[in-house]
């Protein structure tokens, strides 16, 4: 018999001894067992002279070592006929946290059981109940399938229970009805390490808030982060500008275990908004007596999904100035644009300018509708001929999903953002073929590498596997092969541009 047991618990709930009761009676009952313990505890005091010195450079090489010593201890505990044991022993938060463990011991003949630990005993670092009931509610907001939940012998305390509730309240954001907002003040405090949090110089009572890249690239969102796309709140944590919220590819809510998944079939009708390649401005006119003596109150404040005061905040104002009394004209509002600037160059070429995309209402998170937006802007017009600068983007009004799919795929532009019938949400974004490719290669760092791989400048079925790329693009990928060395000489913008050229030449 050959097992692992990966074990599962907050600071305290009895791992440790646990561990070696398994471990103990499996030596007991197989003569001549062989058994092993998984501990980044026991390594990082080994590498320490005997001392528990925890830091993050330490336990990041405490963690290495384990796996490099596991995975040696498994190589040579696996052909030979013996009862072996190894316990993993460690909080293991979630899945990803021991999975390569698991696969390595399965791949090799082992059998896997996971166990998880509920007690609340004196933990042997004195970690403080924040640390504990954080990694509490961590674990029990990723359980894992199959996993025996032991029985627990020793309850949190009332005061550890106030903190497990805490937190529990944080990974689970609820709405506030008079906001209609998922974001508030205990939510900022406990998922700190979630959120990028940039003061303004401008005005010293705001914020704009934005979940990391670490949310982002591990699909950490729950309904408050996605919210957190350049919100900016004050002081009090009130919401002053109101942005769009985080609105995903549809490749993204297809996915396999996707958060947000999404289910499509051809006859579904939504109303489809050209995607301008630009950035996002946003235009906000606050005023409101509860602001009276703050800095950013009887002001239109100008942002991006960032900052206030950014480069691209400053550009977003020298665009949109011009039209103060649309802004003026609805207070508490968010109005978004895209601003296409010539002197921020993107994968496909725009007509200069700003774009309207969206109203908000800032206290309720409302969409304006359009013809509400058409409206406002016809109206600030007579005040303010310059409102005609103002574009709209394209709309096709209740497509359906095949139509839209026929049309992304011919269709020269980046692509969709797609809105439900009554345009209070959006649905999913869909990018087109000609953006894909284009920045696909366009801003590959290893081009020259892809490029070369290709025997006798044509594709094989080992290229395609290995990049995924679309046979439509095949006389592409070939063209750039044959002229390599020009390709390379290319800078970023230079490279699109020719796949756009070649692109268009093809066609024709």
């Amino acid at each position: 018999m050959k097992k692992l047991v990966i074990l599962r618990g907050h600071q305290g709930s009895g791992k440790s001894t646990f561990a070696k009761t398994l471990l103990r009676g499996f030596e007991l009952s197989y003569d001549g067992a062989t058994t092993y313990e998984v501990s980044y505890d026991n390594i990082l005091i080994r590498e320490n002279n005997g001392e528990y010195a925890w830091s993050p450079e330490n336990i990041k090489k405490a963690m290495f070592l384990a796996w490099e010593e596991f995975k040696s201890f498994i190589k040579m505990h696996t052909k030979r006929d013996e009862n072996v044991l190894v316990v993993h022993s460690a909080t293991n938060r979630s899945l990803k946290s021991f999975k390569d463990y698991m696969v390595f011991a399965k791949a090799r003949g082992y059998e896997v059981e996971i166990i998880r630990l509920t007690n609340f005993f004196q933990n042997e670092h004195n970690c403080s109940d924040s640390i504990v009931a954080e990694t509490f509610v961590a674990i029990e907001q990723h359980p894992i399938d199959g996993e025996t939940i032991l029985p627990c012998e020793k309850g949190p305390s009332e005061k550890m229970l106030l903190e497990i509730e805490k937190f529990r309240a944080a990974k689970n954001p609820e709405l506030n009805p008079n906001t209609n907002s998922y974001v508030s003040s205990n939510y900022l405090k406990m998922n700190a390490n979630k959120i990028r949090a940039k003061a303004s110089e401008k005005y010293p009572e705001l914020k704009t808030y934005k979940y990391t890249n670490r949310v982002f690239y591990n699909n950490e969102f729950d309904d408050a982060l996605l919210e957190l796309r350049g919100l900016i709140l004050d002081d009090e944590d009130n919401i002053i500008v109101r942005p769009f919220n985080k609105a995903f590819n549809l490749s993204e809510r297809r996915a396999r275990n996707s958060k947000f998944p999404l289910r499509v079939s051809d006859d579904d009708r939504f109303h489809a908004v050209k995607k301008i390649n630009g950035f996002l401005g946003c235009a906000t006119y606050v005023y409101d007596e509860a602001y009276e003596g703050k800095s950013f109150n009887g002001r239109i404040l100008y942002s991006t999904t960032g900052s206030l005061d950014s480069w691209f905040a400053n550009t977003v104002r020298e665009h949109l100035k011009k039209y103060e009394n649309l802004f003026i004209s609805k207070p508490n509002h968010t109005f978004m644009f895209e601003i296409v600037d010539e002197r921020d160059p993107h994968v496909i070429p725009e007509y200069p300018g700003e774009y309207i995309l969206a109203c908000r209402d800032v206290f309720s998170g409302r969409l304006l509708s359009r013809l509400e937006i058409s409206s406002l802007v016809s109206e600030a017009g007579d005040a303010n001929r310059r409102i005609e600068e103002i574009m709209f983007p394209q709309i096709w009004y209740g497509i359906s999903f095949k139509e839209l799919q026929k049309l992304n795929k011919i269709s020269r532009f980046e692509g969709f953002v797609v809105y439900d019938l009554d345009f209070k949400e959006i649905v999913f974004k869909l990018k087109t073929p000609l953006y894909l490719i284009t920045k696909f290669l366009g801003r590959r760092k290893d081009l020259g590498k892809l490029l070369s791989e290709l025997k006798d400048h044509k594709v094989t079925s080992r290229f395609i596997n290995k990049y995924s790329i679309d046979e439509e693009f095949f006389p592409l990928i070939e063209h750039l092969s044959k002229n390599i060395k020009h390709v390379l000489s290319l800078d970023e913008q230079g490279r699109m541009a020719y796949i756009r050229e070649f692109l268009a030449t093809f066609e024709d």
